[in-house]
């Protein structure tokens, strides 16, 4: 995979940022690890690209969804105005992604929201509930 990356400006809302610390203590136990942001959405991605075209997206984020440790969180982040260096290869896949969300849902996608449930489905992954969101 290339090394090249693209600097990306984004806002995250409060349950992305949740999110980005659940996916550190999934990968390592810790959430007070000093990992990049963009390195763990780079990992979230690929630890959920071989289902990636059969996840349901709209049932990942619907509002009844649980998805452990963020949407049941009492933690006091705040939404992170924040820049990402993405991998480019992984910044593509994010892009195609994002428009096969515009096409499904026929109204604009906002970048933040494919990152937010990329995260939760990597989360869902994490602790083996995925699968219960796959079509």
């Amino acid at each position: 995979m290339s090394e090249k990356s693209e600097r990306i400006g984004i806002k995250l809302n409060r349950l992305t940022v949740i999110a980005l610390k659940e996916f550190k203590v999934c990968m390592y136990g810790d959430s007070n690890i000093p990992v990049p942001d963009s390195f763990l959405i780079e990992e979230a991605y690929k630890k959920i690209s071989s289902k990636i075209d059969s996840i349901d997206w709209v049932a990942i984020n619907d509002k009844d969804t649980i998805i452990p440790n963020v949407t049941n969180s009492d933690d006091p982040s705040t939404a992170l105005r924040t820049t990402l260096a993405i991998n480019i290869e992984i910044l593509e896949d994010l892009k195609k992604l994002q428009n096969k969300m515009i096409e499904s849902a026929g109204s604009r996608i906002f970048f933040s929201y494919v990152i937010k449930t990329i995260m939760f489905s990597a989360i869902l992954e994490c602790n083996d509930l995925l699968d219960n969101y796959l079509i």
